[in-house]
């Protein structure tokens, strides 16, 4: 359990409980935890967790957070993530990257500028 949600091979997860009772609040400031969770590997929408020991597992579904990943197997979620993290290693940000996203949107800009100019 994190300040997130339930956090599970790179994804997140919640349900209607886990917000009623505020746990990823709790999380946020007393730590997070370890829970007890299943999986259905076809399927990254819902997992099953045990929020207390005795008590039987509760269905927690992908939070919003992780949209990008409904609808995925877990396999593809992994290789999804794992090229997600090569990319990041392969371009990682800097003065330079950030320099040039910032010339790319003033270019954008300026475009659209003179393109509403020209159609009046």
């Amino acid at each position: 359990m994190t300040r997130n949600g339930i956090h599970f091979n790179g994804l997140y997860y919640s349900n209607k409980e886990i917000e009623e009772r505020n746990l990823a609040s709790i999380a946020r400031s007393s730590g997070q935890w370890k829970l007890e969770a299943r999986i259905d590997e076809n399927t990254t929408n819902h997992i099953y967790v045990k929020l207390d020991k005795n008590k039987n597992f509760e269905l927690c579904y992908l939070s919003p957070r992780s949209r990008m990943f409904k609808d995925k197997s877990m396999y593809e979620s992994e290789f999804i993530q794992d090229w997600l993290d090569s990319k990041k290693e392969l371009t990682p940000i800097s003065v330079t990257s950030i320099d040039d996203h910032q010339n790319r949107h003033h270019v954008t800009k300026n475009a659209k500028k003179e393109a509403t100019i020209l159609k009046r």
